[in-house]
């Protein structure tokens, strides 16, 4: 139940309470409501609201004069009244950002925009703005990923998979590639098929297991990942043919790949619990907005409005993440919600193109 309709049920069940019966009845009926009244302004985080009720509800006194009753009932009626109308003003809508802005980007992408929304809705303030900040990262990753440019927002790189590859391979090159880099390949694919319920000890190969555990799972496959795999797989059977079949380019490609595919699986299916190769941690949200805004313009094109907005957007889940504990409102989040829309409908863009 949100706001609005909690204290619409409270105006309902106030009517009710006056025409409970005898004046006594009635009176009964309305310290009754009072109460509940408070516990639910309370029970919504609408302190402030919450303090004003109380201080009017001590006022409140009741004499032999039936209309004294009536009005001060009427006077706190009014109070709620005036909340609700309040709480209208101050709520444009019941989502802190359309859904249709994420629609068409990927499965985890429209889960993070759900859960988001989904705690603005409930009232979870300080869970909103964790996932919001979640979900703004993680749109900077993918457009830096989709120019193949993670490189650049990393603190370090220190890739197991992508190591120097001789232009020409050398054959110990070839047997770490065959022997340490694709079986963490075929390692994580089982571990997905045995997180959906499959048995851990099947041994399939890595394509086996793409076709009948990843694709029947994911009807909106990236067109980059399945591409990808295909030429991960197609450089592992010209790796067996040793090295006059092979360039480092290809090598180096086939090794990027396989860290690439891993992140997606990593992201798409969290319960499998997929080894990432060390590939240096993601700058932090500050650093990461600061990066996107500083890149050439061939990489994408910012709207003017959004490069005012991105920086603004740091502030919503930096609240109380920094020395004192402060609480995070609706108000707070409202604050920010014109640049909230115009940063993801950014970010969006250009990790997606839409």
């Amino acid at each position: 139940m949100s706001k609005r309709e909690m204290i619409e049920s409270l105006l309902e069940a106030y009517e009710h309470a006056i025409t409970a019966g005898p004046p006594e009845e009635c009176a009964s009926q309305f310290v009754i409501w009072q109460s509940r009244v408070a516990l639910g302004l309370a029970s919504a985080g609408m302190d402030a609201e919450h303090k004003a009720w109380r201080e009017a509800e001590e006022m409140t006194r009741f004499y032999d004069d039936d209309a004294t009753f009536t009005a001060q009932a009427e006077s706190m009626k009014a109070i709620l009244v005036g909340i609700l109308e309040k709480l209208e003003e101050i709520e444009p809508s019941a989502e802190l950002f359309p859904m249709e802005i994420v629609e068409g980007t990927r499965n985890y992408i429209e889960k993070l925009a759900t859960q988001a929304n989904g705690c603005y809705q409930k009232g979870w303030y300080d869970a909103c703005a964790v996932m919001v900040r979640r979900l703004i990262e993680i749109l900077i990753i993918d457009s830096f990923d989709a120019k193949g440019k993670l490189s650049d927002i990393r603190e370090a790189r220190h890739l197991s998979l992508s190591s120097n590859v001789s232009e020409r391979p050398t054959a110990s090159e070839i047997r770490r590639f065959l022997e340490e880099d694709f079986p963490q390949l075929e390692t994580a694919l089982k571990d997905v098929q045995a997180s959906l319920g499959g048995s851990p000890l099947a041994n399939w190969s890595a394509t086996s297991n793409w076709q009948s555990v990843i694709i029947p799972r994911l009807t909106d496959l990236p067109d980059d990942i399945q591409a990808t795999f295909e030429m991960v797989v197609t450089t592992r059977d010209c790796a067996w043919g040793g090295i006059a079949k092979l360039t480092g380019e290809q090598l180096r490609s086939a090794k990027r790949g396989i860290s690439h595919i891993l992140e997606f699986l990593h992201q798409e299916f969290p319960s499998a619990g997929i080894d990432l190769p060390d590939q240096g941690e993601i700058v932090s949200l500050g650093r990461l907005i600061e990066k996107y805004l500083a890149v050439a313009d061939s990489y994408w094109h910012i709207e003017r409005a959004a490069r005012p907005a991105l920086r603004k957007i740091k502030a919503i889940g930096d609240v109380g993440a920094h020395g004192r504990y402060v609480k995070v409102t609706k108000q707070t989040l409202d604050k920010y919600q014109d640049a909230l829309i115009a940063g993801i409908q950014q970010l969006v863009g250009t990790a997606y193109g839409k």
